[in-house]
Protein backbone atom coordinates (compact mmCIF):
# COMPACT_ATOMS: atom_id res chain seq x y z
CA UNK A 1 0.00 0.00 0.00
CA UNK A 2 1.27 3.03 -1.09
CA UNK A 3 -0.62 5.81 1.24
CA UNK A 4 -0.51 4.52 4.90
CA UNK A 5 1.63 7.51 5.59
CA UNK A 6 -0.71 10.23 4.99
CA UNK A 7 -2.86 9.09 8.00
CA UNK A 8 -2.12 12.37 9.62
CA UNK A 9 -4.14 14.17 7.55
CA UNK A 10 -7.29 12.36 7.87
CA UNK A 11 -9.52 11.01 10.50
CA UNK A 12 -9.69 7.09 10.16
CA UNK A 13 -12.93 5.17 9.64
CA UNK A 14 -13.04 1.22 9.72
CA UNK A 15 -16.25 -0.99 7.86
CA UNK A 16 -16.05 -4.72 8.22
CA UNK A 17 -18.65 -7.07 6.55
CA UNK A 18 -19.01 -9.87 8.60
CA UNK A 19 -20.52 -13.20 8.78
CA UNK A 20 -20.01 -16.05 11.76
CA UNK A 21 -16.28 -15.09 12.02
CA UNK A 22 -15.24 -12.46 14.75
CA UNK A 23 -11.49 -12.89 14.42
CA UNK A 24 -11.93 -11.04 11.11
CA UNK A 25 -12.63 -7.80 13.24
CA UNK A 26 -9.32 -8.57 15.64
CA UNK A 27 -7.43 -9.50 13.08
CA UNK A 28 -7.77 -6.24 10.87
CA UNK A 29 -7.73 -4.27 14.33
CA UNK A 30 -4.33 -5.73 14.99
CA UNK A 31 -2.77 -5.15 11.57
CA UNK A 32 -3.64 -1.97 11.48
CA UNK A 33 -3.32 -0.99 15.33
CA UNK A 34 0.59 -2.95 15.69
CA UNK A 35 3.58 -1.39 15.59
CA UNK A 36 5.26 -4.77 13.81
CA UNK A 37 3.10 -4.33 11.03
CA UNK A 38 4.20 -0.53 10.87
CA UNK A 39 0.71 1.03 9.47
CA UNK A 40 -0.06 2.63 12.66
CA UNK A 41 -3.54 3.67 11.70
CA UNK A 42 -5.61 4.76 14.74
CA UNK A 43 -9.49 4.70 14.10
CA UNK A 44 -11.70 7.18 15.08
CA UNK A 45 -14.89 5.03 13.85
CA UNK A 46 -15.36 1.46 13.26
CA UNK A 47 -18.30 -0.40 12.28
CA UNK A 48 -19.79 -3.99 11.52
CA UNK A 49 -22.56 -4.90 9.34
CA UNK A 50 -23.80 -8.18 9.83
CA UNK A 51 -26.71 -10.28 10.82
CA UNK A 52 -28.04 -11.36 14.02
CA UNK A 53 -26.38 -14.47 14.28
CA UNK A 54 -22.92 -12.42 13.25
CA UNK A 55 -24.35 -10.05 16.03
CA UNK A 56 -24.63 -12.38 18.75
CA UNK A 57 -21.20 -13.90 18.20
CA UNK A 58 -19.25 -10.88 17.61
CA UNK A 59 -20.78 -9.67 20.82
CA UNK A 60 -19.72 -13.00 22.96
CA UNK A 61 -16.23 -13.02 21.35
CA UNK A 62 -15.06 -9.13 21.93
CA UNK A 63 -17.12 -8.36 24.75
CA UNK A 64 -18.38 -11.35 26.56
CA UNK A 65 -14.87 -13.21 26.42
CA UNK A 66 -13.30 -10.08 26.72
CA UNK A 67 -11.00 -10.43 23.27
CA UNK A 68 -11.10 -6.40 22.80
CA UNK A 69 -9.59 -5.87 26.08
CA UNK A 70 -7.03 -8.87 25.48
CA UNK A 71 -6.06 -7.30 21.98
CA UNK A 72 -5.54 -3.53 23.61
CA UNK A 73 -3.72 -5.66 26.50
CA UNK A 74 -1.81 -7.13 23.80
CA UNK A 75 -1.23 -3.98 22.08
CA UNK A 76 -0.27 -1.82 24.88
CA UNK A 77 -3.24 -0.16 24.89
CA UNK A 78 -5.53 0.72 27.76
CA UNK A 79 -8.85 -0.85 27.76
CA UNK A 80 -11.48 1.22 26.13
CA UNK A 81 -9.30 2.87 23.73
CA UNK A 82 -9.77 0.98 20.38
CA UNK A 83 -13.37 2.95 20.17
CA UNK A 84 -15.56 -0.34 19.45
CA UNK A 85 -18.85 -0.95 20.98
CA UNK A 86 -22.04 -3.15 20.98
CA UNK A 87 -23.92 -0.10 19.26
CA UNK A 88 -21.34 -0.07 16.37
CA UNK A 89 -22.73 -3.31 15.14
CA UNK A 90 -24.80 -2.56 12.54
CA UNK A 91 -27.53 -5.40 12.06
CA UNK A 92 -29.75 -5.80 8.94
CA UNK A 93 -32.96 -5.64 9.30
CA UNK A 94 -36.29 -6.58 6.66
CA UNK A 95 -36.87 -3.41 5.05
CA UNK A 96 -40.61 -3.96 4.83
CA UNK A 97 -40.87 -5.20 8.62
CA UNK A 98 -37.89 -3.58 10.44
CA UNK A 99 -37.37 -7.30 11.56
CA UNK A 100 -33.24 -8.03 12.18
CA UNK A 101 -31.95 -10.28 9.56
CA UNK A 102 -30.60 -13.76 10.85
CA UNK A 103 -28.89 -14.95 7.53
CA UNK A 104 -28.66 -13.65 3.80
CA UNK A 105 -30.48 -16.12 2.01
CA UNK A 106 -32.59 -14.61 0.01
CA UNK A 107 -33.21 -11.85 -2.39
CA UNK A 108 -34.78 -9.52 -0.03
CA UNK A 109 -32.27 -9.95 2.28
CA UNK A 110 -29.87 -9.04 0.18
CA UNK A 111 -31.04 -6.47 -1.40
CA UNK A 112 -31.43 -5.29 2.17
CA UNK A 113 -27.62 -6.18 2.69
CA UNK A 114 -26.49 -4.17 0.24
CA UNK A 115 -28.38 -0.85 0.66
CA UNK A 116 -27.10 -0.39 4.22
CA UNK A 117 -23.26 -1.65 3.31
CA UNK A 118 -23.67 1.10 0.12
CA UNK A 119 -25.57 3.96 2.57
CA UNK A 120 -22.66 3.62 5.45
CA UNK A 121 -19.79 3.46 2.82
CA UNK A 122 -21.34 6.37 1.10
CA UNK A 123 -22.01 8.05 4.55
CA UNK A 124 -18.37 7.94 5.32
CA UNK A 125 -16.77 8.92 1.46
CA UNK A 126 -19.55 12.10 1.63
CA UNK A 127 -18.04 13.36 4.39
CA UNK A 128 -14.81 15.46 3.77
CA UNK A 129 -11.65 14.33 5.85
CA UNK A 130 -12.26 11.26 6.69
CA UNK A 131 -10.91 8.37 4.73
CA UNK A 132 -12.57 5.13 4.99
CA UNK A 133 -11.04 1.65 5.01
CA UNK A 134 -12.87 -1.42 4.29
CA UNK A 135 -12.53 -5.31 4.24
CA UNK A 136 -14.47 -7.80 2.39
CA UNK A 137 -12.62 -10.53 4.43
CA UNK A 138 -15.86 -11.63 6.25
CA UNK A 139 -19.57 -12.53 5.81
CA UNK A 140 -21.06 -14.56 2.68
CA UNK A 141 -19.45 -13.87 -0.47
CA UNK A 142 -22.50 -11.94 -1.31
CA UNK A 143 -21.40 -9.26 1.08
CA UNK A 144 -17.73 -8.90 0.11
CA UNK A 145 -19.25 -8.71 -3.62
CA UNK A 146 -21.68 -5.73 -2.26
CA UNK A 147 -18.95 -3.72 -0.57
CA UNK A 148 -16.58 -3.97 -3.72
CA UNK A 149 -19.71 -2.43 -5.61
CA UNK A 150 -19.95 0.12 -2.72
CA UNK A 151 -16.48 1.07 -3.43
CA UNK A 152 -16.51 1.13 -7.21
CA UNK A 153 -19.92 3.78 -6.56
CA UNK A 154 -18.78 5.58 -4.04
CA UNK A 155 -15.26 5.11 -3.29
CA UNK A 156 -12.53 8.40 -3.64
CA UNK A 157 -8.49 8.10 -4.56
CA UNK A 158 -7.45 7.44 -0.84
CA UNK A 159 -10.02 5.51 0.56
CA UNK A 160 -8.55 1.49 1.01
CA UNK A 161 -10.81 -1.60 0.49
CA UNK A 162 -8.45 -4.25 2.03
CA UNK A 163 -8.65 -8.27 2.09
CA UNK A 164 -7.22 -10.03 5.57
CA UNK A 165 -5.88 -13.67 5.42
CA UNK A 166 -4.71 -15.33 8.23
CA UNK A 167 -2.46 -18.39 8.02
CA UNK A 168 -4.24 -21.74 6.81
CA UNK A 169 -3.82 -23.23 10.26
CA UNK A 170 -5.60 -20.61 12.55
CA UNK A 171 -8.42 -19.69 9.80
CA UNK A 172 -10.28 -22.60 11.29
CA UNK A 173 -9.40 -22.32 14.95
CA UNK A 174 -11.97 -20.72 16.31
CA UNK A 175 -10.33 -19.74 19.71
CA UNK A 176 -7.53 -17.77 17.59
CA UNK A 177 -8.23 -13.52 17.20
CA UNK A 178 -5.24 -12.68 16.75
CA UNK A 179 -0.93 -12.83 17.09
CA UNK A 180 0.53 -13.27 20.29
CA UNK A 181 3.75 -13.76 18.28
CA UNK A 182 3.61 -11.43 14.93
CA UNK A 183 6.87 -12.43 14.12
CA UNK A 184 5.91 -16.53 14.01
CA UNK A 185 4.89 -17.13 10.45
CA UNK A 186 2.45 -19.16 11.64
CA UNK A 187 0.63 -16.51 12.98
CA UNK A 188 1.64 -13.55 10.73
CA UNK A 189 -1.44 -11.67 8.60
CA UNK A 190 -1.35 -10.90 5.20
CA UNK A 191 -3.10 -7.58 3.98
CA UNK A 192 -3.33 -6.95 0.37
CA UNK A 193 -5.40 -4.20 -1.12
CA UNK A 194 -8.54 -5.05 -3.77
CA UNK A 195 -8.20 -3.34 -6.70
CA UNK A 196 -11.63 -1.22 -7.85
CA UNK A 197 -12.49 0.80 -10.78
CA UNK A 198 -13.90 3.99 -8.32
CA UNK A 199 -16.26 4.75 -11.20
CA UNK A 200 -19.55 6.05 -9.53
CA UNK A 201 -18.53 9.79 -8.66
CA UNK A 202 -17.03 10.38 -12.08
CA UNK A 203 -20.14 8.50 -14.10
CA UNK A 204 -22.84 9.33 -11.81
CA UNK A 205 -25.14 12.43 -12.25
CA UNK A 206 -26.70 11.85 -9.09
CA UNK A 207 -25.25 9.93 -5.79
CA UNK A 208 -28.16 10.06 -3.86
CA UNK A 209 -30.98 7.29 -5.52
CA UNK A 210 -30.66 3.85 -4.90
CA UNK A 211 -27.82 1.10 -5.33
CA UNK A 212 -29.91 -0.58 -8.16
CA UNK A 213 -30.77 2.89 -10.03
CA UNK A 214 -26.84 4.21 -9.78
CA UNK A 215 -25.46 0.92 -11.20
CA UNK A 216 -28.15 0.87 -14.26
CA UNK A 217 -27.56 4.60 -14.65
CA UNK A 218 -23.77 4.21 -14.87
CA UNK A 219 -24.20 0.63 -16.96
CA UNK A 220 -26.51 2.78 -19.52
CA UNK A 221 -23.95 5.63 -19.73
CA UNK A 222 -20.57 3.01 -20.52
CA UNK A 223 -22.74 1.31 -23.28
CA UNK A 224 -23.41 4.43 -24.47
CA UNK A 225 -19.67 5.48 -24.38
CA UNK A 226 -18.82 2.47 -26.35
CA UNK A 227 -18.43 3.40 -30.23
CA UNK A 228 -21.65 2.97 -32.49
CA UNK A 229 -21.20 -0.35 -34.54
CA UNK A 230 -23.76 0.31 -37.02
CA UNK A 231 -26.65 2.88 -38.40
CA UNK A 232 -28.92 2.29 -40.71
CA UNK A 233 -31.32 4.49 -42.36
CA UNK A 234 -34.71 3.33 -44.34
CA UNK A 235 -36.66 6.75 -45.92
CA UNK A 236 -37.16 8.56 -42.36
CA UNK A 237 -36.45 5.85 -39.88
CA UNK A 238 -32.95 6.14 -38.49
CA UNK A 239 -31.84 2.82 -36.52
CA UNK A 240 -28.72 3.29 -34.17
CA UNK A 241 -26.95 -0.19 -32.41
CA UNK A 242 -31.28 -1.43 -33.01
CA UNK A 243 -32.42 1.65 -31.23
CA UNK A 244 -35.22 3.99 -33.90
CA UNK A 245 -35.70 7.07 -34.17
CA UNK A 246 -38.52 8.68 -36.30
CA UNK A 247 -37.77 11.70 -38.11
CA UNK A 248 -40.00 14.17 -39.96
CA UNK A 249 -39.35 13.61 -43.48
CA UNK A 250 -38.41 17.40 -44.34
CA UNK A 251 -35.75 17.36 -41.62
CA UNK A 252 -34.63 13.55 -42.28
CA UNK A 253 -34.00 14.50 -46.24
CA UNK A 254 -30.86 16.85 -44.25
CA UNK A 255 -29.96 13.77 -42.12
CA UNK A 256 -29.48 11.38 -45.26
CA UNK A 257 -27.94 14.27 -47.04
CA UNK A 258 -25.24 14.52 -44.43
CA UNK A 259 -24.77 10.98 -44.34
CA UNK A 260 -24.23 10.17 -47.68
CA UNK A 261 -21.42 13.09 -47.55
CA UNK A 262 -19.54 11.68 -44.87
CA UNK A 263 -19.56 8.03 -46.88
CA UNK A 264 -18.78 9.52 -50.17
CA UNK A 265 -16.31 12.05 -48.80
CA UNK A 266 -12.56 11.01 -49.92
CA UNK A 267 -11.14 12.13 -46.48
CA UNK A 268 -10.13 9.32 -43.93
CA UNK A 269 -12.55 7.39 -41.89
CA UNK A 270 -11.50 8.76 -38.61
CA UNK A 271 -11.69 12.59 -40.04
CA UNK A 272 -13.12 15.03 -37.27
CA UNK A 273 -14.57 17.75 -39.68
CA UNK A 274 -13.23 18.93 -43.25
CA UNK A 275 -14.14 20.47 -46.33
CA UNK A 276 -15.19 17.43 -48.46
CA UNK A 277 -17.22 15.89 -45.56
CA UNK A 278 -19.15 18.47 -44.20
CA UNK A 279 -21.32 21.18 -45.94
CA UNK A 280 -20.13 25.09 -46.04
CA UNK A 281 -23.45 27.25 -46.70
CA UNK A 282 -22.56 27.93 -50.48
CA UNK A 283 -22.38 23.97 -50.62
CA UNK A 284 -25.51 23.69 -48.71
CA UNK A 285 -27.56 26.44 -50.23
CA UNK A 286 -26.97 24.44 -53.21
CA UNK A 287 -27.78 21.44 -52.48
CA UNK A 288 -30.88 22.04 -50.81
CA UNK A 289 -32.66 22.42 -54.76
CA UNK A 290 -30.80 19.26 -55.64
CA UNK A 291 -29.42 16.36 -53.86
CA UNK A 292 -31.27 17.38 -50.43
CA UNK A 293 -34.45 17.66 -52.44
CA UNK A 294 -33.52 13.97 -54.18
CA UNK A 295 -33.83 12.22 -50.32
CA UNK A 296 -36.62 13.74 -49.81
CA UNK A 297 -38.03 12.31 -53.07
CA UNK A 298 -36.92 8.78 -51.40
CA UNK A 299 -38.62 9.41 -48.41
CA UNK A 300 -41.64 10.87 -49.58
CA UNK A 301 -41.73 10.28 -52.96
CA UNK A 302 -42.72 12.92 -55.41
CA UNK A 303 -46.17 13.60 -53.86
CA UNK A 304 -47.58 17.15 -52.66
CA UNK A 305 -45.87 17.29 -49.28
CA UNK A 306 -42.65 17.21 -51.72
CA UNK A 307 -43.95 19.26 -54.79
CA UNK A 308 -44.60 21.94 -52.24
CA UNK A 309 -40.59 21.70 -50.65
CA UNK A 310 -39.25 22.09 -54.44
CA UNK A 311 -41.71 24.69 -55.64
CA UNK A 312 -41.02 26.88 -52.24
CA UNK A 313 -37.11 26.68 -52.68
CA UNK A 314 -36.81 27.36 -56.40
CA UNK A 315 -38.96 30.14 -55.92
CA UNK A 316 -37.00 31.95 -52.77
CA UNK A 317 -34.05 33.95 -53.24
CA UNK A 318 -30.92 32.54 -51.90
CA UNK A 319 -30.91 35.42 -49.03
CA UNK A 320 -34.73 34.37 -48.17
CA UNK A 321 -33.74 30.84 -48.29
CA UNK A 322 -30.15 30.50 -46.05
CA UNK A 323 -32.22 31.17 -42.59
CA UNK A 324 -35.03 28.21 -43.42
CA UNK A 325 -32.22 25.99 -44.14
CA UNK A 326 -30.47 26.73 -41.00
CA UNK A 327 -33.82 26.49 -38.85
CA UNK A 328 -34.72 23.74 -40.62
CA UNK A 329 -31.33 21.60 -39.84
CA UNK A 330 -31.55 23.05 -35.96
CA UNK A 331 -34.98 21.15 -35.59
CA UNK A 332 -33.09 17.93 -37.00
CA UNK A 333 -30.39 18.61 -34.21
CA UNK A 334 -33.74 18.65 -31.07
CA UNK A 335 -35.39 16.07 -32.80
CA UNK A 336 -31.84 13.91 -32.40
CA UNK A 337 -31.03 15.52 -29.15
CA UNK A 338 -34.68 14.67 -27.38
CA UNK A 339 -35.04 11.09 -29.18
CA UNK A 340 -35.35 8.12 -26.43
CA UNK A 341 -31.56 7.38 -26.90
CA UNK A 342 -28.76 7.42 -24.61
CA UNK A 343 -27.86 11.37 -23.95
CA UNK A 344 -24.21 10.01 -25.12
CA UNK A 345 -25.82 8.58 -28.11
CA UNK A 346 -27.19 11.84 -28.85
CA UNK A 347 -24.79 13.97 -28.75
CA UNK A 348 -22.86 11.14 -30.97
CA UNK A 349 -24.96 11.71 -34.52
CA UNK A 350 -26.04 14.86 -34.06
CA UNK A 351 -24.82 17.39 -37.07
CA UNK A 352 -21.94 19.46 -35.69
CA UNK A 353 -20.79 23.21 -36.74
CA UNK A 354 -17.44 23.69 -37.21
CA UNK A 355 -15.63 26.85 -38.10
CA UNK A 356 -13.04 25.67 -40.75
CA UNK A 357 -11.46 29.23 -41.64
CA UNK A 358 -9.75 30.12 -38.53
CA UNK A 359 -10.77 33.49 -37.20
CA UNK A 360 -13.94 33.41 -39.68
CA UNK A 361 -17.39 32.64 -37.39
CA UNK A 362 -19.54 33.18 -40.14
CA UNK A 363 -18.25 30.57 -42.45
CA UNK A 364 -19.57 27.29 -40.32
CA UNK A 365 -19.47 24.33 -42.03
CA UNK A 366 -22.29 21.55 -41.05
CA UNK A 367 -22.42 17.85 -41.48
CA UNK A 368 -22.09 14.45 -39.09
CA UNK A 369 -18.75 13.27 -37.64
CA UNK A 370 -19.06 9.46 -38.12
CA UNK A 371 -16.88 6.40 -39.12
CA UNK A 372 -18.57 5.86 -42.50
CA UNK A 373 -17.91 2.01 -42.81
CA UNK A 374 -20.88 2.40 -39.80
CA UNK A 375 -23.53 3.98 -41.97
CA UNK A 376 -25.59 1.68 -44.25
CA UNK A 377 -29.07 2.79 -46.18
CA UNK A 378 -31.51 0.58 -46.20
CA UNK A 379 -33.46 2.26 -49.33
Amino acid sequence: MDNHNISSQYSEAFVAVMGTSPAVLSECLYYYYSPHYGINRQFSDIKVITTTKGRDLLVKSMFTDGVLVQLEAALGMKSGQIPFTISDIMVIENETTGEEIQDLLTSEENEAASNMISNWIKHYTDTDGVRLTATVAGGRKTQSAIMALAFQLYGRTDDELIHIIAPDERMMDREWFFPSEPADPTQFLSVSDVPVLRVGRYLSRNLNQSTESMVREIQESLYAARPIERIEIEKNILCVDGEEVKITPREASYYRYFLKRRVNALCPDDCSGCQECLADQETLLADSRTLILAEHAIISGEGGHFYRTREKRQQTSDYELIPSLYEEISRLGSVLRNSELHPLRREDIAPKKLFLTQGNRKDVSIGVILNPNIIHFLD
